[in-house]
């Protein structure tokens, strides 16, 4: 380890550290894509939770699907998420430069 540059050390750190992460992200991945095709309708609609999914059950208990759109009302998701313009910075130079207004 003393003769590894610190690049290569770095490298390494990384990648100890990255695996157990990957090998988890792959096994979770993996049960989701298994289970997406188990979901079904739970039977019941709430008008106040439009954003409740089908449902699965497994050995830990049931799984319900939520619709991340839905959690927020429209509105507040505008004006949540909002996109801003940024100022045109050309205009803001020729003022401080003292160019024509």
């Amino acid at each position: 380890m003393k003769n590894l540059k610190v690049w290569q050390k770095l490298v390494l750190m990384g990648t100890v550290f990255m695996l157990p992460f990957a090998v988890v992200t792959y096994k979770m991945v993996a049960s989701i894509n298994e289970l997406g095709t188990d979901f079904l309708s739970a039977g019941v609609t709430v008008d106040e939770a439009p954003y409740l999914g089908p449902v699965v059950k497994d050995e830990r208990g049931l799984i319900q699907w939520i619709e991340v759109k839905k959690l927020l009302p429209e509105s507040v998701r505008e004006l949540l998420f909002r996109k801003t313009v940024a100022p045109n910075l050309t205009d803001a130079t020729d003022r401080t430069a003292g160019g024509d207004p």
